[in-house]
């Protein structure tokens, strides 16, 4: 599997899950497929490792897939039924679920002492983005009375989070590195309503102090949409500026001179756009913004 060049690598393997520690064939399998050699592992060596295939491209290059029969702080089996179904062409194949990385990552950074560096921080950070966009993504499908109502449909996987946040590998890994896996949950996500009275005040304070305080709750209105909250107008020309609120539908931009637009979210070609953030916003749904000088160092 090639990674595209405007994505970028944080592993320098592929990993795939087999069902057991005797499990030789299928890295026998990925042996054949890369034309490499294989190493299997001593049975009585502690590892989640069955073995690896690898081939040595060039003198500095190679290929390699890890073999695992387990994974650090998860349970194999809840993995393979969490797992999403992906494709590629005519191939589907099931890849590990954004919420199970989270929870891997955060499990490597607290547990395994060769974990706890940069890359295994920087894992982590990302894991959290994904785990946002992610929820992000998945609003998208509900309208906002249904987001706000008594109990929200992304209810289940924020309550995953802030229990991972509440634990104490994510409370030691928040104040030994930094990274708060709660910055995983966007509340903007959710209109006014209960999960504002009843469960912002506690998830706040499991958040960083920077996330947390860019979140404003929103006020409550009954029965209106955020739309009607802002008096914002239909977006119907391209317009440039700060998103100002969202919801699981609707995205209001401030357009300048006291004036707001509405977009539909799900027409926008941008599932992770956040409050606060500038952008241009078109009405065929094409979203950019500003390129920033910051980058990951390669």
């Amino acid at each position: 599997m090639e990674v595209p060049d405007d994505v970028p690598a944080i592993s320098r393997d592929m990993d795939f899950l087999t069902e057991s520690p005797t499990a030789q064939k299928s890295l026998k399998r990925y042996g054949e497929v890369l034309d490499g050699e294989v190493h299997i592992y001593a049975r009585d060596r502690i590892t989640a490792l069955v073995g690896q295939a690898y081939k040595e491209v060039s003198d500095d290059e190679v290929l390699n897939v890890d073999v695992l029969w387990t994974v650090v702080g998860l349970d194999p089996a809840s993995v393979r039924a969490n797992a999403v179904r992906a494709t590629r062409g005519e191939v589907s194949f099931l890849v590990m679920h954004p919420v199970d990385v989270l929870r891997s990552r955060l499990a490597n950074l607290h547990k395994l002492p060769e974990k706890a560096d940069e890359k295994g921080v920087m894992q982590l950070r990302l894991a959290t983005d994904v785990v946002r966009a992610h929820l992000q993504s998945l609003a998208t499908q509900y309208t906002a009375e249904e987001l706000g109502a008594g109990r929200s449909p992304l209810q289940p996987m924020v309550s995953l989070i802030e229990k991972l946040a509440v634990d104490d590998a994510g409370r030691k890994v928040a104040k030994r590195y930094g990274v708060h896996v709660a910055d995983a949950i966007d509340p903007t996500l959710i209109p006014a309503g209960p999960f504002w009275e009843k469960k912002w005040p506690l998830l706040k304070e499991l958040m960083s102090p920077e996330v947390a305080a860019s979140i404003t709750p929103p006020e409550s209105h009954v029965g209106q949409s955020i739309a009607q909250q802002w008096e914002a107008s239909p977006g119907k020309t391209q317009e440039v500026g700060r998103i100002v609120a969202m919801s699981g539908a609707e995205v209001i931009q401030d357009a300048g001179r006291g004036r707001h637009v509405v977009w539909d979210r799900r027409a926008l070609q941008d599932s992770q756009l956040k409050v606060g953030e500038s952008v241009t916003i078109n009405p065929s749904g094409e979203v950019s913004r500003r390129q920033s000088s910051q980058g990951l160092d390669r």
